[in-house]
């Protein structure tokens, strides 16, 4: 893994928690992002960055989207920031140096980002980053199924992982799988293309 900050700056591990399937229709409500740096040349997790976001005047939280991750509409208005502003810290993230996003299902994660970008920022952001998608290695590694809890335990990840439906925590599943695959076989730059490429 060391090997790819030869080309990154950062390895920005993103996931969102959505209020459905569509990013034309449906929201992000939370996102988090782990940026991964090289320290004494060990790539090492620096930050977490994990928001709510408020929904847009006149939406409502599905049921199904609490009962699946425990975010409440009460949690989005209380602890919820400005949807603007995530756009703004995450477009920073992005813009801080040489980033590489990866995600597990980055096009689903990175379609819902730049639907948000779109509507509260800069969308070109996104053109400015390559991307890797975590699931896509999987698939390639170990026969269905390849839900992001499937990849924790084929890893044997279990112990240290956990896959909670809430944003950092599956970020940080994420990034830990990505290191057991390079572990694994060394091959997973093969896998970055342009985000754009994602959407």
């Amino acid at each position: 893994m060391e090997r790819l900050f030869t080309t990154y700056d950062t390895i920005l591990v993103v996931d969102t928690e959505t209020t459905g399937l569509r990013p034309h229709l449906d929201h992000v409500v939370e996102l988090a992002a782990v940026a991964i740096t090289a320290r004494d040349g060990k790539p090492a997790v620096t930050s977490v960055y994990d928001q709510l976001l408020r929904l847009p005047d006149g939406c409502a939280l599905p049921w199904f989207i609490t009962k699946l991750t425990g975010i409440t509409e009460s949690m989005l208005i209380r602890e919820g920031i400005d949807r603007a502003r995530g756009c703004d810290d995450f477009a920073a993230m992005v813009r801080s140096g040489r980033t590489l996003l990866a995600a597990y299902n980055a096009p689903f994660d990175l379609r819902f980002l730049q639907s948000l970008l779109r509507g509260y920022g800069d969308e070109t952001v996104l053109a400015q980053a390559d991307a890797l998608d975590v699931l896509q290695v999987f698939r390639r590694r170990r026969p269905k199924p390849h839900k992001l809890c499937h990849a924790i335990t084929a890893y044997g990840l279990d112990d240290f992982a956990c896959n909670s439906h809430r944003a950092s925590d599956d970020a940080l599943a994420t990034w830990m799988v990505l290191e057991a695959m390079d572990r694994e076989c060394p091959d997973v730059e093969r896998y970055i293309r342009p985000a754009v490429q994602f959407l």
